[in-house]
């Protein structure tokens, strides 16, 4: 039930911090994409080609972003 365009909720300096992001979001039954990675020739330093994007269908970033808040809001 989610338009087909994808935005960018949150770009990542690594794999496992997307997967994290990518996890949470889909424990939300947010369908989550991760763009990115090595750059051939970098020497695996994924920086270099800007890291990792978390992507999703952009009728869902509203709910994204307010999952991806509720879990950095720190607990009282």
């Amino acid at each position: 039930h989610y338009e087909n365009s994808l935005v960018v909720v949150r770009s990542c300096s690594s794999r496992p911090e997307a997967e994290v992001l990518r996890s949470l979001l889909a424990a939300y039954d947010i369908p989550v994409y991760i763009r990115g990675g090595d750059l051939p020739g970098a020497g695996g330093i994924s920086e270099v080609s800007g890291g990792f994007q978390v992507m999703l269908p952009a009728l869902a970033e509203r709910d994204a972003r307010e999952v991806i808040d509720a879990a950095e809001k720190p607990s009282p």
